[in-house]
């Protein structure tokens, strides 16, 4: 008889506890998704001189400002799909 390490048999049913967990997290990333999206879309309506002083202020190169932009816009779209 051979076995294989590392494999399990599966389990007919889940344990319910394991189900309220993947519930959590969806409830949690769409929800900072959310939150995240509309802020970077608040930061967008802005516009960008804002973001480009403040970065610049900083003694970064204000061309990173728009990297600020994609981030807070794709990251949470990366987050909620």
């Amino acid at each position: 008889m051979t076995t294989t390490i590392g494999t399990r048999a599966p389990t007919p049913l889940s344990h319910p506890s394991e189900d309220f967990e993947d519930s959590a997290k969806l409830l949690l990333r769409l929800t900072l998704g959310c939150l995240l999206l509309l802020h970077g879309i608040g930061k967008l309506t802005g516009g960008v001189d804002s973001i480009l002083g403040a970065v610049a202020q900083t003694g970064l190169p204000g061309s990173l400002g728009y990297l600020v932009y994609v981030g807070e816009i794709v990251a949470p779209l990366l987050l909620i799909f």
